[in-house]
């Protein structure tokens, strides 16, 4: 039986108390990392319905899928993938992303490269460095080439202007 005074039915499921479930994460680097992932998504969905302009804004769950799907001024859906930047920076101060798939396929280490094609919108969650919820957005044809694995876009990047910025109604105007 459930104890009345458990304050989610996740915490009743696990059979844990709060803070202890909250030290868990704390203390699972990937898990933790993971979390803060969805957190940044669950931020990133929120600011973006307040844009005026985006229509049909919903987050998307799965496996190897963008992040968010979206409509600009009632066009064709747009798909953006949030990644967490790193807590360091490069030495001019620069947030970096590391944007890279968690696995390749096997027998092909460039698929673990995205794509320009995968999906036209990276956005960069600022939180690790600035420890705000703020994102900088770019279109993945912009971004830099890995390389050695022609086709696809490097796994080290930095979030600032020309490529990036903070308006994402000007990437999603590009989008259309």
């Amino acid at each position: 039986m459930p104890d009345p005074r458990s304050s989610h039915p996740l915490l009743d499921e696990l059979d844990i108390e709060s803070k202890a479930l909250l030290d868990l994460i704390d203390g699972a680097s990937r898990l933790k990392m993971a979390v803060r992932g969805w957190v940044a998504e669950r931020h990133l969905a929120e600011m973006l319905t307040k844009i005026p302009g985006v229509t049909e804004c919903e987050r998307l769950e799965g496996d190897g899928r963008p992040d968010i799907s979206l409509r600009w001024r009632g066009g064709r859906p747009i798909l953006v993938e949030c990644k967490n930047t790193l807590r360091g920076t490069y030495a001019d101060g620069r947030p970096k992303v590391d944007f890279q798939r968690t696995r390749a396929a096997k027998g092909n280490p460039c698929s673990r490269y995205y794509r320009p094609d995968d999906f036209p919108v990276l956005a960069a969650c600022l939180h690790p460095v600035t420890e705000n919820w703020e994102f900088r957005f770019a279109l993945t044809a912009e971004l830099p080439q890995h390389r050695s694995c022609p086709g696809r876009i490097t796994n080290s990047i930095g979030v600032s202007e020309p490529v990036f910025t903070d308006r994402p109604d000007m990437v999603f105007s590009k989008c259309s």
